[in-house]
């Protein structure tokens, strides 16, 4: 089946946010053919834990204080036909159309 969604994720220290935000995305990965990718700018392992338990596709970032360059590795990775980017901090969204699909 073909992923239709990648849903990348940029994650850094915030554990409360980050098991918040993965929970609300559960019903909708389940629903259609979908992947999440977690970018992962932070240093805290505690972190690292809980994203592993809802995906394996996490790439580790060094935060260079530039979130096109955290977003785009998200996006390269991405099989989706349509992508959408999040962040923990603040619930930023930002929707991508993959070039195959306009």
């Amino acid at each position: 089946m073909d992923i239709i969604l990648t849903i990348s994720l940029l994650a850094s220290n915030r554990r409360e946010s980050l098991e918040r935000c993965l929970d609300s995305l559960k019903p909708l990965l389940v629903k259609i053919p979908s992947e999440l990718i977690i970018v992962f700018t932070g240093t805290d392992k505690k972190v690292l834990e809980i994203a592993q338990k809802y995906t394996p596709q996490i790439i580790t970032f060094e935060w260079c204080n530039d979130f096109s360059a955290a977003r785009n590795i998200g996006l390269e990775a991405a099989q989706g036909s349509g992508s959408c980017t999040l962040m923990t901090t603040n619930g930023l969204m930002m929707w991508n159309r993959s070039a195959s699909s306009s």
